[in-house]
């Protein structure tokens, strides 16, 4: 749901997002979780054969020349509804971490969790499971730095 006079997406009952002072806030059952800082815009289509996640493509993005990003110069409104409609299908796939970065996904899936979001709750040790299985090194390395494998039991 959009509220265009407040700058505000409603993706679902415990997550929203906010466009204040030209920052994309987002907030869990209103309190805010986190500012996000840019969206990824453009990457040169040679460069994506491998891509399997948001993390893939970071690590690819690190690594390509600035020159082949291209400058692109987007309002705060236009950065609020790439991230608006990131976070939208992300929600709409079961909170499936492969379409964020592991440093926004996982805590915000763990916080979605501790609120009462019961897909979250559902999917949350799930994921970090199969990224940890499945993932890229650098994912890997975030959920193990971070001690999100600290939530998984022996089941």
């Amino acid at each position: 749901m959009v509220n265009q006079d407040k700058k505000e997406f409603i993706v679902n009952n415990h997550l929203t997002l906010k466009l204040e002072e030209s920052k994309t806030k987002i907030l869990v059952d209103n309190e805010e979780f986190l500012i996000c800082k840019t969206a990824i815009l453009n990457i040169p289509k040679n460069k994506t054969s491998d891509i399997e996640s948001i993390d893939n493509l970071i690590e690819i993005s690190s690594i390509i020349e600035e020159e082949d990003l291209g400058e692109y110069k987007i309002s705060p409104l236009m950065e609020f509804w790439a991230h608006s409609s990131n976070l939208y299908v992300w929600a709409e796939n079961d909170y499936n971490s492969d379409l964020l970065d592991s440093r926004l996904s996982f805590p915000l899936l763990k916080r979605l969790a501790e609120v009462g979001d019961i897909t979250a709750k559902r999917v949350f040790k799930e994921e970090i499971a199969r990224r940890y299985t499945h993932g890229s090194y650098h994912t890997q390395s975030y959920l193990e730095f971070e001690e999100f494998l600290d939530f998984l039991t022996i089941e």
